[in-house]
């Protein structure tokens, strides 16, 4: 049918009423990724599945958006829904499409960034469709950049939720002049979805923002003492960094939004 005379008006009325069912869509989701520290270690915060699929298998807070919403009000609604905490400020870090990364259909994730002071955590608690929630304390090593293949392994714990775990190929190849990444989950314990691969690609990219933008601060309360920036950066990097180098990090962020307080 020729549309070009057509008003956009009747464009869209005819549209909709021939055209709206011929493409298949997919399903859209949001999911949390909130990282806090307890001293030099990282911690994540997860729930527990209560449904299939993936049932009693840990993930991220998260679930699907609604027609009358849009993603970041689907992604605070779902954290409240689980979790019952609110008023966490997070920033959208990636959008997963892997075709066969939901068993139950084709669904898109845009996933989303938070750090988080501790304290702010600890009133979490399970609801909805979640069993249970926890911080999980995180292992992952440092991943140098070089044109190749890197095996590594995550590893999620707790005292009485146990260890969860994930082995991973971490891919990068030259394009131009940039290095391209790809992850691959190669075997995982007790992480729903393709999580695992969200959980390293969110660290990995925590390790380079912190060196040059004032994330690591997210962790500490409105007053700190350079001990417990030092203790932020450490959980982030996974690594003991000089003073000298936390405070060439620091130099680049504007210093005049935060107080310090030298002990």
């Amino acid at each position: 049918m020729d549309t070009t005379n057509m008003t956009e008006q009747q464009f869209i009325e005819w549209y909709q009423a021939n055209e709206k069912g011929k493409y298949e869509t997919p399903s859209m989701t949001t999911d949390m990724i909130i990282f806090t520290n307890q001293h030099e270690k990282l911690q994540l915060l997860l729930i527990q599945r209560k449904q299939h699929p993936f049932k009693q298998s840990w993930a991220f807070p998260g679930g699907f958006v609604d027609m009358d919403e849009d993603l970041d009000t689907a992604a605070l609604r779902e954290l409240q829904e689980e979790t019952g905490l609110q008023q966490i400020y997070a920033t959208q870090l990636y959008t997963w499409s892997d075709v066969n990364r939901d068993p139950r259909m084709r669904v898109i994730s845009a996933s989303y960034l938070a750090l988080v002071n501790r304290e702010a955590l600890l009133a979490a608690k399970a609801a909805d469709d979640a069993a249970d929630v926890a911080l999980f304390t995180i292992e992952l090593p440092v991943v140098k950049k070089y044109v190749g293949t890197q095996r590594i392994m995550l590893r999620l714990s707790h005292p009485q939720k146990g260890t969860l775990s994930a082995e991973l190929d971490i891919t990068y190849t030259q394009v131009g002049k940039q290095l391209h990444e790809k992850i691959n989950i190669v075997e995982q314990q007790n992480i729903a979805f393709d999580h695992a691969k969200a959980i390293v690609y969110a660290i990995l990219r925590m390790r380079e923002r912190a060196q040059t933008s004032p994330l690591a601060l997210e962790l500490l309360p409105e007053t700190f003492s350079f001990e417990q920036l030092k203790q932020a950066y450490g959980a982030i990097m996974n690594e003991q960094l000089a003073k000298s180098t936390i405070l060439q990090y620091v130099e680049k962020i504007n210093k005049d939004m935060y107080q310090f307080k030298q002990v």
